[in-house]
C-alpha cells in the first residue's frame, strides 16, 4: 500500500528532528580529483559562454514555482 499524505509528513518531521551532523566535512581523495577533472573541463575555462547556466537555473526555478502538492 502506498504511503499517504500524513505518512510523509510524519516521516519528515521525524527526519527533521534528528540531531545534525556539525563540524568541518571531510572530502575523499576520489571525490577532490572529480571535482579538479570537472573545473579543468574545456567549458569551465575562461571566457567559455556560460549562459546556459543561467537558463538551466531559470528554467528549473520555473519548474519548481509550477510544482503542486499531489496527494
Amino acid at each position: 500500500m502506498a504511503p499517504t499524505r500524513n505518512d510523509v509528513l510524519r516521516l519528515l518531521d521525524e527526519y527533521a528532528r534528528q540531531p545534525k551532523a556539525s563540524g568541518p566535512v571531510a572530502l575523499s581523495e576520489p571525490y577532490l580529483e572529480a571535482v579538479e577533472r570537472w573545473e579543468t573541463l574545456p567549458e569551465n575555462a575562461e571566457r567559455t559562454e556560460k549562459g546556459w547556466v543561467l537558463r538551466a537555473d531559470r528554467s528549473w526555478r520555473q519548474s519548481i514555482a509550477r510544482a503542486r502538492l499531489v496527494g
